[in-house]
């Protein structure tokens, strides 16, 4: 009797949810488009550049490598192989793009190829792209814990040890504003 008072119990709770399921489908979002990413490696960061409508897709490990689409279509538009890194970002303006791998990894955002390698102290993890100065931050779990470096030639600008390490940080149109990694 007990198993069929679990079965019920389940169906019943099973059923309760069917509507709300229907009412997510009906919401203001919709899956419009998809595309398999598949290989070895793991992932961190996707980013999305809207002014050059470009997905960048890093991944990392032995096989690691930054994919990139477009971001209408979805069609790979883009590989840098040999990259081991965490995520990718894109300044329109300077046409460069970087990379939080060990080196930083700066490239060419049209034709994805690198440009050169930075060596940066700490461990690449997050990053944050200031599209008004044209600086890309390196966001590191060891110190020190950030990296500033010039978006135009990639020369690294400062090292700033702020404590703790970050993991992500936001951009308002000012200023950077970071949030720390919790353990």
């Amino acid at each position: 009797m007990t198993r069929k008072l679990l079965a019920l119990a389940t169906l019943a709770a099973t059923a309760a949810l069917i509507p709300l399921a229907a009412k997510a489908q009906a919401g203001p979002y919709k899956i419009v488009n998809t595309v398999k990413v598949g290989g070895d490696g793991g992932f961190d960061y996707v980013t999305a550049d809207p002014d050059g409508r470009t997905l960048i897709v890093a991944r990392s490990g032995a096989a690691g490598h930054i994919g990139f689409y477009n971001l209408d279509t979805l069609a790979q538009i883009g590989d840098i192989t040999g990259v081991s890194s965490h995520g990718g970002v894109i300044d329109t303006k300077t046409g460069h793009g970087f990379a939080t791998s060990k080196p930083i990894t700066m490239f060419d955002a049209k034709t994805f190829t690198v440009i050169k390698k930075i060596d940066v102290e700490g461990n690449p993890d997050g990053y944050l792209n200031d599209t008004v100065n044209h600086r890309f931050y390196d966001l590191s779990h060891a110190t020190p814990n950030i990296t500033v470096i010039d978006d135009k030639d990639g020369t690294i600008l400062t090292t700033i040890d702020i404590g703790g390490a970050p993991e992500q940080a936001v951009f308002d149109g000012k200023e950077p504003h970071l949030r720390r990694h919790r353990r």
